[in-house]
């Protein structure tokens, strides 16, 4: 499945400030409505968690999480991901898991 991304750091700003969270030991949700007609993904991560091998597993293993879970990609909403310290030291279903609890959460499964 071909995911469509948030790109511009203003949306990124906007759905950390006026969107709804739901934390994880892993992974932090973001999610915003768009106006756009479809779900659009991004993922971001700070000097926080580690140097940027780190920093791109963390990535890589969101991205991956993300194409096995059975998102609603009709709603129009924007998703922001952000890992946090233990991430990239977590395997690929330890984070799927709580990414999938998290939706669930958030009702966008």
């Amino acid at each position: 499945m071909k995911l469509k991304a948030v790109n511009k750091n203003k949306e990124f700003v906007r759905a950390y400030r006026r969107g709804q969270s739901y934390v994880g030991s892993l992974v932090v949700l973001h999610v915003i409505k768009n106006r756009y007609g479809f779900t659009r993904f991004g993922i971001t991560s700070s000097k926080k968690i580690g140097n940027a091998v780190k920093r791109n597993r963390a990535r890589r293993l969101l991205r991956a999480s993300v194409r096995a879970l059975p998102f609603d990609m009709s709603r129009s909403v924007d998703i922001i991901l952000v890992p946090r310290g233990k991430t990239p030291y977590s395997k690929q279903q330890l984070v799927q898991a709580q990414l999938e609890t998290l939706a669930q959460k958030a009702g966008l499964l």
